[in-house]
């Protein structure tokens, strides 16, 4: 690859990132006054609440994996060690599929005492058992999109979680919205929208990485 071919590679790649950035920033804020309207302040408060706990069991059940896969399939490639790439995603991918399969069963065990004893809020009992459901998809998903980045492609990652997954988030909790779901709405649309994406990271990482 000569010089100008590199450099237009960058330019073409960093202005999809950039494009799907900003369409991601509109799609989200789009969501955050549809659900807020529609929902309404209390319903909004316990949904970021749920959204907020997932999050954190998410980052929990990577244990850090994501990190350690830029790091070591970085210097595989650089080794040109194929059995090592693979080797490091395939054991990442397995550790935490176990979990955050486990961290989700907890989440549902809990998920009465969490809205109950702790925050009083017993709506939030149906936010957790949705977003549980969604908590393995996320974090698998994460183990696939960080693989392009350390394959040199972080337009695939940013393309997923910035345009694809809140664009489908955005559509779909519109349509069930629509037809009168209210809060399972905005949960169901949630729940489809982390499938979507680990579909389509399972997609980018088959066909375009290896």
């Amino acid at each position: 690859m000569s010089t100008q071919e590199y450099i237009e590679k960058i330019v073409n790649g960093a202005f999809l990132v950039l494009i799907s950035m900003v369409l991601g920033k509109f799609f989200s804020y789009l969501y955050i006054i549809l659900v807020a309207t529609k929902l309404g302040s209390h319903e909004y408060g316990i949904l970021s609440l749920g959204l907020a706990i997932t999050s954190f069991l998410t980052a929990l059940s990577l244990l850090g994996l994501d990190e350690s896969i830029i790091r070591f399939v970085s210097f595989y490639r650089g080794k040109n060690d194929q059995e090592g790439i693979k080797s490091t995603i395939l054991n990442s991918f397995k550790i935490v599929l176990n979990t955050s399969i486990f961290f989700a069963i907890l989440l549902i065990a809990l998920s009465g005492y969490i809205s109950d004893d702790i925050f009083n809020e017993f709506e939030l009992t149906k936010v957790l058992l949705v977003f549980a459901l969604a908590l393995p998809f996320a974090a698998l998903a994460q183990i696939f999109l960080v693989s392009c980045r350390a394959f040199q492609k972080p337009q695939y990652e940013v393309l997923t979680k910035e345009l694809i997954e809140k664009f489908s988030r955005l559509l779909i909790t519109i349509i069930l919205l629509s037809v009168g779901f209210k809060l399972l709405g905005a949960l169901l649309g949630f729940l489809l929208a982390m499938i979507s994406n680990f579909i389509v990271s399972i997609y980018l990482f088959n066909n375009k990485l290896f």
